[in-house]
């Protein structure tokens, strides 16, 4: 029954039918768990890691039996905070004043409804007391190692932030007042919208939180002009059209992650990193990285190396007759890189004038709650997963990285989408977010065996590749690292602590921001500033303390380093893509970065 049809009915009967839509959508979803639960191992793969958690809570429990002061107290001030909570709310007026305020990130609470209504102004209150109370426990069990203290602080998070009053409809006045005024149809369409985002998930729930329909690859988006100049069955090369009459001589790079599509560097023209290279003189070729599929399912991270990167820096130097070129590296593409260097040894300096890593975590000791992804029992569901297909399929990597930042991904998401049934916002970075990839097993599982356990590619000869020992303190390349303060994926003192074990002359630069948002900081744009200090003291908090603020972009300050390695400049008609011996094979940005990963394993 539509909207329309509920409301012309009489009170009574609006309710029935939507309670008859609740239990029909209800009974449908379940029908559908069931069914992914027995089927496969699919759905256990998609859940946490049960064994992992008990065992650290367990842990956590005997620790608090052997130490329990600094709990107690805890405990005896959220009773302190609950009573004083009780008390204002008996006050004639209601509420007076707030106990505990909501963090101004935090969008969970942002709507008036909370603090408008007595009931709704209390119930918040005391779940914020209670999340207080939980990371206060969590902070004080000292007699923890790294990991278990790890996991309980990022489970305990995941917990509290589950049982937020505002994901319930029940509880959340902003969704009881749209439910009275669209007569329950957000309801109905939010369950609906629930059981087709759960079904196009293979039983994860990865939540569509941006309107996919305002974008189109290559038309709204990626939409700097070039060419593809190369392709093989790892990547295509583009090569992208000069915009200035002079164009820097020493060709520039750009190796993104292959967990995500390109196309975050080349956005929309106001944000577009490599539309900015472009206006600042660059002859600018970046890797657009194949969506992994059944064929590449034995696909080595040595591939990614010897196919992708190696490969594109020859086939820059033929198309450009220049020996050295200028690397950028973000994420992942960046510890490619730093591997590459490593490989390349006393040799890179021979092909790679300068190096740029950006948002690209080296030393996985400092890598934080992203290492809780890489145990032992985590890896277990992950091959769970991956079953005998041999690739792990991008739902479940959305959905890893969806944790880290549960309340701005997850739950803020899960409300505007299924509870309020809003429309859907319309932002590129969403849009990219959502545009999944696919990653091969045994790529994937080396990865995190090597990199992330043993944290090899920091430690001499540790790790190998193509066949040679990796020591990237050999390479004696400058390096300018820039880091985010608020990464959650690669926390910037994983970066900075890696400073020292590169042998050529380093800059760090810190910047405001994400993961992403920190990096896609446009100048023009002036949203994030960023830190510098040229002395690397071995503790980067005294690095930070002693660092001068700057409320630029740090393209800007990257601009002025990388002047020094790109100065020389050349007429543009020399770069123009689709000459010589390489010719243009179709315009950007291709046809790679458009197949999607449920196409990918067809």
């Amino acid at each position: 029954m539509s909207k329309n049809e509920r409301s012309e009915g009489n009170g009574s009967q609006q309710l029935d039918q939507i309670s008859q839509d609740i239990l029909r959508l209800s009974a449908e979803i379940q029908k559908y768990l069931t069914h992914a639960s027995q089927s496969s191992d699919v759905f256990h793969a998609a859940t946490p890691n049960v064994q992992g958690i008990s065992k650290a809570f367990l842990e956590a429990f005997q620790e608090f039996l052997r130490n329990p002061q600094k709990v107690n107290e805890a405990t005896e001030q959220l009773m302190k905070d609950y009573f004083q909570l009780w008390q204002s709310s008996l006050m004639p007026q209601g509420i007076e004043k707030q106990v505990v305020s909501p963090s101004p990130s935090d969008r969970r609470f942002k709507d008036p409804l909370w603090s408008q209504n007595p009931a709704s102004a209390f119930l918040m209150q005391s779940y914020l007391l209670y999340a207080r109370w939980v990371e206060a426990v969590a902070d004080d069990l000292e007699g923890l190692d790294d990991e278990t203290r790890r996991k309980i602080k990022f489970y305990s998070r995941q917990f509290v932030d589950a049982v937020a009053p505002s994901n319930f409809a029940w509880a959340n006045p902003a969704v009881l007042q749209k439910t009275a005024e669209t007569h329950g149809d957000n309801l109905i369409k939010g369950m609906t919208r629930f059981l087709e985002d759960l079904q196009k998930g293979n039983s994860l729930v990865n939540i569509t939180n941006t309107d996919r329909s305002a974008f189109e690859i290559g038309k709204d988006i990626a939409v700097t002009p070039g060419k593809v100049v190369f392709q093989n069955e790892m990547m295509q090369l583009i090569q992208y059209m000069p915009a200035t009459k002079k164009v820097k001589k020493t060709p520039l790079l750009v190796v993104p992650a292959w967990i995500n599509k390109f196309y975050i560097l080349d956005l929309q023209p106001r944000n577009s990193f490599v539309q900015w290279l472009v206006n600042q003189g660059h002859t600018v070729f970046i890797v657009s990285w194949v969506n992994p599929g059944i064929k590449h399912k034995d696909t080595l991270f040595d591939d990614y190396l010897k196919k992708g990167s190696l490969e594109a820096i020859r086939v820059i130097q033929e198309i450009t007759g220049e020996k050295l070129v200028n690397l950028i590296g973000f994420c992942l593409g960046g510890i490619s890189l730093s591997a590459l260097i490593g490989y390349l040894q006393k040799d890179a300096k021979k092909m790679i004038k300068s190096l740029t890593l950006m948002a690209a975590p080296l030393d996985f000791s400092q890598a934080g709650e992203l290492t809780i992804f890489t145990d032992e029992d985590y890896m277990r569901q992950v091959s769970a997963r991956m079953g005998d297909l041999g690739l792990l399929d991008g739902a479940a990597m959305a959905a890893t990285f969806n944790m880290l930042r549960a309340n701005d991904l997850i739950w803020s998401a899960f409300i505007n989408n299924y509870l309020l049934a809003n429309e859907q916002p319309q932002f590129d970075m969403l849009y990219w977010n959502a545009d999944a990839t696919n990653l091969p097993e045994k790529m994937f599982k080396y990865y995190i065996q090597e990199m992330c356990v043993k944290n090899a590619l920091l430690k001499k000869d540790e790790l190998h590749m193509l066949g040679q020992a990796i020591d990237i303190s050999k390479a004696d390349i400058p390096v300018f690292m820039f880091g985010a303060h608020d990464d959650h994926i690669a926390p910037w003192k994983s970066m900075y602590s890696a400073v020292s074990k590169l042998h050529g002359p380093v800059k760090f630069v810190l910047g405001g921001s994400g993961h992403v948002a920190g990096v896609v900081n446009h100048p023009d744009q002036n949203k994030y500033g960023h830190w510098e200090h040229d002395a690397y003291p071995a503790d980067a908090n005294e690095w930070l303390k002693n660092a001068n603020y700057s409320n630029d972009s740090w393209w800007l300050t990257w601009r002025k380093w990388v002047k020094q390695f790109a100065a020389e400049e050349i007429d543009a008609k020399e770069r123009a893509p689709g000459q010589g011996a390489y010719k243009a094979i179709e315009d950007a940005p291709g046809s790679y970065v458009k197949i999607t990963a449920e196409e990918a394993l067809k």
